[in-house]
């Protein structure tokens, strides 16, 4: 305790301590009063009490200014801003600080010391709850952020708050997967740390142009960030990157596919062959890779449902530079059935599916065209539609006196559309039949009727002269009795062109005009009953 009226006296010993008791014996009743607690009993000694209100101005205490700087002290700590909450994120950081409103003179300031001197960042305005709040976004990554207050106290004194230091995390993405299709590129990513206020940009460049924006996300703690672009064209080059405020990921590269372009449906004599034209694929990993499109051929009746035939791969249409053939025989289709086709191809995790095609397996139609006499034999001509020079066709014969039919062997294809067997065991007088034999689709089928060939002496056809023929041609045959005989000359297609008719006997001669008919292959036919001879000439210009 300091004396009331020595102020600056400090008591060093006991002895001066009982001397001055009896002079100043008010001095430690008072002590003990503002203390609060009762004066110590001791014999002998006069006691007084002294209220601070009736001691005279000359003995009133006098107040130390060190104890009023610790009072204000203690208030400015009292009121000092506080960090109320704090949030950091891959690249902001958030600060809430509780401002008290008393003891503060505004403005309230914000200083940032980021190795170097502090700098003033923002000016602090409480809300109606005290509660000022202020967001610090990062300029590098993993970057350390240091802030603290500045006020004004009541005694004038500039007041500053404790540091307040925050490392920020340092994001890392990278690419975890691309699929480069025809239509569209399907890019995942991998974020760490990630945080829904974590926005990023994925960027695109195509075909080695600038970096742009495609789109913008936010992340999500713990799920891989997934983005596909459909905005992309076939058989062009991208790259992609995810870029934030902070950083850049790596990028991921590659070329986009090319869709089929168009499709063929075809009839052969015993398939239906259908086929799509495609420009030349690339792998899609890294933009350099084998050469190949790998599809799945369906087909359906109208309106029904979908049926899977076969994968089926691309190969190199040697016509065209750069263009691959993805081509499929169905050898199960039923001749004069309607059937769609389509084809189908893995795009970016998808399947897709081109637009579908139509086609029909053409029945296989035959006739007897013609029977052309030989030297050793008999040359036999059928027109077949459509005609493939490898499909096999038999050929039968049989005796007009019999019912049992022979196979003499295949035919050959002489001309497109026209087949051909020549008959080397034929007996001079003899009436033969002849007809063709195939299979289509599993489905034997024939010519619909026998056509029966007399081989006699009295119904003959010579040979055209000249054969070939570019000025007119013409024909001796001679008939040995009055029966009606007709001459009939018919074009590659059976369409007769020509037709009169003789009544002999005799030796008859028909001369055809230079332009009478067109240029081509064409047979004459002379038919007497059930007789008949054939001959063939070709007309050239």
């Amino acid at each position: 305790m300091r004396s009331r009226f020595m102020p600056d006296a400090k008591w060093r010993t006991i002895a001066t301590i009982m001397m001055a008791a009896p002079a100043y014996g008010a001095c430690p009743a008072q002590a003990s009063a503002v203390a609060g607690s009762a004066p110590p009993a001791h014999a002998g000694w006069a006691i007084h009490r002294h209220d601070a209100a009736t001691l005279p101005p000359l003995y009133a205490p006098r107040r130390d200014p060190r104890d009023e700087r610790a009072v204000l002290a203690a208030d400015a700590a009292q009121h000092a801003p506080e960090l109320f909450a704090k949030t950091t994120s891959p690249q902001t950081l958030d600060l809430d600080w509780y401002l008290p409103d008393a003891g503060i003179s505004p403005p309230v300031l914000l200083q940032r010391i980021d190795g170097g001197p502090e700098i003033e960042v923002a000016e602090l305005q409480p809300d109606a709850d005290g509660h000022a709040s202020y967001t610090a976004n990062a300029t590098h990554q993993g970057e350390m952020l240091i802030h603290r207050v500045r006020w004004t106290a009541r005694d004038g004194v500039a007041r500053y708050s404790a540091s307040d230091t925050s490392v920020l995390e340092t994001p890392r993405a990278q690419a975890l997967d691309a699929q480069f299709g025809a239509t569209r590129v399907v890019t995942h990513w991998s974020i760490q740390p990630a945080d829904a206020r974590f926005v990023v940009a994925l960027e695109r460049s195509e075909d080695g142009g600038e970096f742009a924006p495609v789109t913008l996300c936010g992340t999500s703690r713990g799920v891989p960030f997934t983005y596909a672009d459909a905005s992309v064209h076939p058989s062009h080059a991208y790259r992609y990157r995810l870029c934030w405020g902070i950083g850049t990921s790596g990028e991921v590269a590659g070329i986009t596919a090319q869709a089929p372009l168009h499709g063929l449906a075809r009839g052969k004599p015993d398939r239906l062959t259908v086929s799509w034209h495609t420009s030349a694929m690339l792998a899609a990993s890294s933009g350099q890779g084998p050469r190949g499109f790998l599809g799945i051929v369906q087909r359906r009746l109208p309106g029904a449902v979908w049926r899977s035939l076969s994968y089926v791969c691309s190969q190199p249409l040697a016509a065209f530079v750069g263009v691959d053939s993805v081509g499929y025989d169905d050898l199960t289709a039923v001749p004069g059935q309607l059937y769609e086709y389509r084809l189908g191809w893995a795009d970016a995790g998808d399947t897709l599916y081109c637009e579908a095609i139509s086609g029909t397996l053409p029945r296989i139609a035959a006739s007897l065209l013609a029977v052309e006499p030989m030297r050793f034999g008999a040359k036999v001509l059928w027109q077949v539609t459509p005609d493939d020079p490898w499909y096999p066709m038999r050929v039968l014969r049989r005796e007009s006196t019999s019912s049992v039919w022979d196979t003499l062997g295949t035919s050959y294809s002489e001309l497109p559309g026209l087949r051909a067997f020549v008959d080397n065991d034929r007996t001079p007088g003899h009436e033969y039949a002849y007809r063709l034999i195939w299979q289509q689709s599993g489905i034997v089928a024939l010519t619909p009727e026998p056509v029966v060939t007399a081989v006699g002496r009295n119904l003959r056809l010579g040979p055209a002269t000249p054969n070939p023929a570019t000025e007119g041609f013409a024909v001796q045959f001679t008939l040995s009795d009055a029966t009606p005989t007709r001459f009939s000359l018919f074009d590659i297609h059976g369409r007769e062109r020509i037709a009169q008719t003789y009544v002999g006997p005799g030796a008859f001669t028909f001369a055809c005009p230079k332009a009478a008919l067109e240029s081509g292959v064409y047979f004459m036919r002379l038919e007497n009953g059930q007789r008949r001879e054939s001959e063939r000439v070709v007309i050239g210009r």
